[in-house]
């Protein structure tokens, strides 16, 4: 019609939509030629603007196509005609420039696409056209992931769901949130990638969306697969499947009936012509009968084709569900072993397998760290004896190559000299057995270094009091008894050249000599262990030792006591915080310069509670404790306290006393 009244920009735009429709059907040579003749009317008519479109209309058939190269030199002609106008829109411009990037990232040719595709970013950028920023970020988010920088992929996609958003429409959004998944993925942040995907997923349902399903499934099926989550990978892999072979039947059911449609339009056409002949009686009965023919052949075939799609499907469904039966085998397979990794990373000790050719193959974080090996060489195969070296190595053999012969090894003691420094082991060692053969030893080591520094404190703490307390004892001795024994014995001796006045004078000096002795004698035994102790009780003996330090040191002592009469208990806890309470005071009388202490016993249903303090000078507890010349007497507290499951803290500062708190359960 257009073609007879003459109005040639009126054809032209019919044929390019006819082009159009030819291309959404995927006819690209039909829609091709259409375009070609409208480009000869936009020339011979000198129409510039559809010039341009038809040239860059054609570049979208032949890229379609897969003619990439071709499609350039038609995307450059339009590119080249709409900048040659005195008023060129900076729009069409991004889109030709878009389009010849897109060409380019098609061709693998990613620099050359990146170059164009910032340069349509440049040429319009305006920020309340959501579409076309969406498009430009999404164009260089995915040639920054194919050259593999998915984090400046990341970026864009990022930027591209900001104006999703803005647009509003769903599947923008959709689309935006399951690129940045991917991308996710891609950098092994699979938590965020998970949320991220998961939430496409939502949008995706809701607008039925199946094929964007389907990745979205694959995503999270790999995610959870990274994570060693099984039971939720085996979940999406699932839905995965059957989602695409889904599809796949929805795509053949399609085209089977587009193949049908088809074939009704072209025998009603047929009858159309038929019917219109009706001096050609023969040949219309001649073409119905072509026409019936065709109809069963093409019945035939659109059954035949039909069949083939359909088991070739279920012979891929069936492969899908043979995979995922392997797969769960597999899982079910490893997963005790995967159990047993993950819960011996969570011990305090060391786990680790050696394989019959006598090489690490696994061990924990904990002994990795202790050992100072790296993953990577265990990978590799380590030699047990070469990267273990005990001091004792001739036993550490003796008992592997007992487990290898399928002995269990238990409480065995190891010492390994790590980096200069001795660490001492209990260790166990069992053969790992399959197929009634020993394929390795699964052993475990208890680091009990600082047990064996502890008791080597102990003994060394036990050692020094007991000489403290001799020599104690020694002095009292000497400095007290001594004498006085001394004086007897002269005082005797002078008896036989003495009066008989004089002899009855010096035997009642013996006599109160002898009383002084009596008295020495109780009050160092009293020293020892006081009698008051076991017969008054704790409070009442520290009361007792205090009053005698108050007249013989001056210093002010004072004891209260909070619900509490007494602290009944057994005589050894009785003679332990009886010796720390007695440390702390001579302590105080000592060093501290101190004028004033108070001791003050509480009681409730719970605990017992003793809080001791002066006003002295105070110290660096740290310092002192830490000390190797210094602090054993606080040493001894701590240990005695330990000793009795109880607990103690020192607060001391310069010039502000100290505060000793005990606490025992009851």
């Amino acid at each position: 019609k257009f073609e007879k009244v003459g109005d040639k920009e009126m054809l032209l735009n019919t044929y390019v939509e006819i082009a159009h429709s030819y291309s959404d059907k995927m006819e690209y040579d039909k829609a091709y030629k259409i375009l070609l003749k409208a480009l000869k009317i936009s020339e011979d008519n000198n129409i510039l603007q559809g010039m341009i479109n038809v040239n860059n209309g054609i570049g979208m058939v032949l890229k379609k196509s897969g003619k990439f190269k071709d499609a350039l030199a038609y995307f450059k002609k339009a590119l080249d005609l709409e900048k040659s106008k005195e008023n060129s829109n900076p729009r069409i411009i991004s889109n030709i420039l878009s389009n010849i990037g897109y060409d380019f990232y098609l061709m693998e040719e990613y620099d050359k696409a990146l170059e164009y595709f910032i340069a349509s970013q440049k040429e319009y950028s305006n920020p309340k056209d959501y579409y076309r920023q969406m498009t430009n970020n999404n164009y260089l988010a995915i040639v920054y992931s194919a050259k593999g920088n998915h984090k400046q992929a990341l970026k864009y996609y990022r930027n591209a769901l900001e104006y999703a958003k803005k647009s509003n429409l769903d599947y923008l959004i959709a689309a935006a949130l399951q690129n940045i998944g991917q991308e996710l993925e891609y950098l092994h942040r699979y938590k965020e990638s998970i949320e991220i995907t998961k939430k496409s997923l939502e949008i995706t349902k809701k607008n039925n969306l199946k094929d964007w399903q389907k990745e979205e499934y694959h995503t999270l099926y790999l995610c959870y697969d990274s994570l060693d989550n099984k039971d939720s990978a085996l979940y999406y892999f699932k839905l995965y499947h059957d989602l695409n072979d889904s599809l796949k039947i929805e795509e053949t059911n399609l085209k089977v009936t587009e193949l049908q449609a088809k074939y009704q339009t072209e025998k009603k056409d047929k009858q159309i012509q038929l019917l219109a002949k009706d001096n050609e009686i023969k040949a219309v009965k001649l073409k119905r009968r072509s026409t019936i023919m065709y109809a069963v052949i093409g019945f035939a075939l659109l059954g035949l084709i039909f069949s083939l799609i359909f088991f070739k499907l279920l012979r891929q469904r069936h492969k899908a569900r043979e995979l995922i039966k392997q797969q769960e085998a597999e899982l079910k397979l490893t997963e005790n072993l995967r159990n047993y990794y993950k819960l011996s990373n969570m011990l305090p000790l060391i786990v680790f397998f050696v394989n019959e050719n006598k090489q690490i193959k696994y061990i924990n974080d904990f002994g990795l760290k202790l050992f100072r090996i790296s993953k990577e060489k265990i990978e590799n195969g380590v030699d047990i004896f070469d990267t273990v070296f005990p001091v004792n190595k001739d036993n550490f053999q003796e008992d592997i190559l007992k487990a290898f012969d399928n002995q269990k090894v238990f409480e065995k003691q190891y010492q390994f000299n790590i980096e200069g420094k001795k660490y001492y082991f209990v260790g166990f060692l069992s053969p790992n057995i399959e197929n009634n053969e020993v394929t390795g030893i699964l052993g475990v080591m208890i680091d009990i270094t600082r047990i064996k520094e502890m008791q080597k404190e102990i003994e060394i703490t036990a050692i020094n009091t007991e000489n403290k307390e001799r020599k104690r004892f020694s002095a009292d001795l000497h400095d007290g008894l001594g004498p006085l024994l001394s004086s007897i014995k002269l005082f005797i001796s002078g008896l036989e050249s003495a009066s008989e006045d004089e002899k009855q004078e010096i035997i009642n000096y013996v006599k109160n000599l002898i009383d002084d002795s009596i008295k020495s004698v109780r009050i160092i035994s009293n020293n020892i262990l006081p009698v008051s102790l076991t017969e008054k009780g704790l409070i009442e003996a520290i009361n007792s030792f205090s009053q005698k330090l108050k007249l013989s040191k001056g210093i002010d002592i004072s004891i209260e006591k909070l619900n509490i009469d007494d602290f009944h208990c057994d005589n050894d806890t009785k003679a332990i915080l009886f010796r720390v309470l007695q440390e702390l005071i001579n302590n105080t009388i000592k060093h501290a310069e101190a004028s004033k202490i108070n001791i003050k016993f509480e009681k409730d249903k719970r605990k017992f509670k003793i809080v001791y303090s002066d006003n002295g000078k105070g110290f660096d507890f740290k310092k002192i404790i830490n000390s190797d010349s210094a602090g054993l007497g606080l040493k001894n507290i701590l240990n005695r306290i330990d000793t009795l499951g109880g607990k103690i803290s020192f607060s001391s500062e310069k010039d502000k006393g100290l505060e000793v708190v005990i606490v025992l359960e009851i």
